[in-house]
């Protein structure tokens, strides 16, 4: 489920970079980073619906903990993506859209680590691991 959830917001990450660098104009620096937030916010409720469904916070502050330290985790995933996206750019010259998906494919084990050890963790009294 992982996969699955991690594609379909890889895909919206794709056509957000492409759109925004191609159509809208911007640097492919700063559309990669807006297009990588975007693809998080995503990932954050469909991970939560379906990959860690049996993990789910029982309060709305544990949902909001939950929220923060997912995009605070991600934030920093997001800058090695971005990174790696210019480095390659810099360096191959190969077009934003690879260069972004050969980062993606560098950074999801990374992703995957830190969501299921650090953030999708059963939250209360008697939270137990789902290993």
């Amino acid at each position: 489920m992982f996969s699955a959830v991690g594609s379909a917001g890889f895909v919206i990450q794709l056509i957000a970079l492409m759109v925004l660098t191609r159509f809208v104009g911007w640097h492919y620096g700063i559309a990669t980073f807006v297009a990588v937030e975007l693809a998080i916010f995503n990932n954050f409720f469909a991970h939560s619906r379906w990959t860690w469904r049996d993990r789910r916070p029982l309060s709305r502050p544990q949902w909001i903990r939950r929220w923060a330290i997912y995009q605070t985790a991600k934030s920093g995933v997001a800058a090695m993506n971005v990174g790696l996206t210019a480095a390659i750019v810099t360096a191959t010259r190969a077009p934003v859209e690879l260069a972004n998906a050969c980062a993606v494919v560098l950074c999801s084990g990374l992703g995957y680590f830190v969501s299921d050890r650090l953030i999708f963790i059963k939250d209360g009294p008697s939270a137990e691991r789902n290993d």
